[in-house]
């Protein structure tokens, strides 16, 4: 059996030179959320058909992130700068930048990838975040939250490991219901529904109401991943290009600011929208989630004030399971 036949949560991308730093965080991953991890363990040669073979369906497959442990190493290593370049050009995952140690990033890794979140795992309170991250993309995937726990509950035990052809560690897991993915989504789109059709501000398009170029350029400049589903954009570009604005989708919200409102974040989950509802501030031109997350409105015809409000009436509706 291949492991095209076990699709993994996440897929992690690291040089084998930080291996004893990378695989214990791994573990605990593993160990406190129950997710299952693709990484390669063995010495699969870059370049080679068994590296495409391999590491494509791996990537392609990976159900919730892909992780990138951030070194020197990493980011000199020919074999995970083509990993995390398929990840985000080709297959469009979310990745996430994992830093463990003092190495900063170089200039042109900065270029590529400066836009993603960064989660220094030293820290407790990022450690933290990550984990409910995980858990929020999990769940907006229909898989539980905490698999862990719902295998306990289930009379199984965690996760487990399983040798590839080559000797590639793979950990898979099982697959939730079809149904649960459906009906969540299904609540999320209503939701947004019912929100969209009370205002009449006609810079929000909404639906089938997205020109097919804005659409096009937004999910290309926010980073949407592949199957992520588009319900409604905001433009706050100038000349209508959508290469900056808002995305409200099944997953949460996406953003890509001009250069008048900094953000470190440039997405919130719903779960995390809803967290947040009552800390959002209006200022003149974007509505702040955070120290470290804010959204830019100038030139989207759409008020700081007007957004809180829409966002709010959502996720009270989704809580509600209208």
């Amino acid at each position: 059996m291949t492991d095209k036949d076990h699709p993994c949560d996440l897929f992690i991308s690291y040089s084998r030179k930080n291996k004893d730093h990378v695989l214990p965080i791994k573990d605990e991953i593993e160990r406190e959320l129950g997710l299952t991890c693709w990484i390669d363990l063995s010495n699969i040669t870059c370049g080679t058909e068994n590296f495409k073979s391999r590491v494509i369906p791996g990537i392609r497959q990976t159900r919730v992130a892909f992780l990138f442990f951030l070194s020197a190493q990493s980011q000199g290593s020919e074999y995970a700068m083509k990993e995390i370049g398929f990840a985000k050009k080709r297959a469009q995952k979310r990745v996430v930048l994992i830093r463990f140690n003092d190495d900063e990033m170089t200039d042109d890794f900065y270029f590529d990838y400066q836009n993603f979140d960064i989660i220094d795992w030293r820290a407790p309170e990022q450690r933290k975040k990550l984990f409910r991250d995980l858990k929020d993309w999990a769940g907006s995937e229909g898989l539980p939250r905490n698999r862990k726990e719902a295998g306990s509950k289930n009379g199984k035990s965690g996760t487990k490991e399983r040798g590839g052809a080559d000797g590639g560690n793979v950990t898979p897991g099982g697959n939730a219901p079809q149904t649960r993915k459906s009906a969540q989504a299904a609540k999320i789109e209503k939701a947004i529904k019912i929100v969209m059709a009370e205002t009449s501000n006609s810079s929000i398009y909404v639906g089938k109401g997205i020109p097919a170029k804005k659409l096009e350029n937004a999910i290309a400049s926010m980073g949407v991943p592949k199957g992520e589903k588009v319900h409604a954009l905001i433009d706050t570009t100038w000349f209508g290009s959508a290469k900056t604005g808002l995305l409200f989708t099944s997953f949460g919200i996406r953003w890509k600011n001009d250069w008048t409102t900094d953000s470190k974040k440039t997405s919130l989950s719903w779960a995390q929208v809803s967290e947040r509802r009552h800390k959002m501030t209006c200022h003149s031109y974007d509505l702040s989630f955070s120290a470290d997350a804010a959204v830019g409105l100038a030139g989207g015809g759409v008020e700081p004030k007007e957004l809180k409000k829409l966002l709010v009436h959502i996720v009270e509706l989704i809580e509600l399971s209208v």
